[in-house]
């Protein structure tokens, strides 16, 4: 499922798509809202972004999360958040002024899942 956010982090639509293999970077994703899954596909906006980005997802239950930050090579640029994070929905704010203009992307990783969302970052 992907599911889609508004600005404020609430659930726009969901819908189904096929599991996905791109390189080495695999990503599925479920419905919480209505499947009471550990977690949806996340949003990034504004996409292109030039100084700030927000990365939305949303949690069924607690869970630790890695969530990094890398170029299109697969080179890893920053840990953007690490811990524990409880059931709901959450907001990300990720500094993108003194990245440099190009593709990169989000990778979140908890307990063997991994969903990544490609950001654009314009100058």
């Amino acid at each position: 499922m992907i599911t889609y956010f508004d600005a404020e982090g609430n659930i726009l639509s969901t819908r189904k798509f096929a599991n996905y293999i791109s390189g080495d970077i695999s990503t599925s994703a479920v419905d919480v809202k209505n499947n009471g899954a550990d977690f949806t596909q996340m949003s990034v906006y504004p996409n292109p972004a030039k100084d700030q980005a927000t990365l939305t997802y949303a949690l069924g239950k607690t869970r630790n999360l890695v969530i990094d930050l890398y170029d299109m090579q697969g080179k890893w640029i920053q840990n953007l958040s690490q811990g524990q994070q409880g059931e709901g929905f959450h907001k990300l704010n990720v500094n993108t002024s003194n990245l440099p203009a190009g593709m990169y992307l989000i990778r979140l990783l908890s307990e063997g899942v991994v969903q990544t969302q490609r950001l654009s970052v314009v100058k």
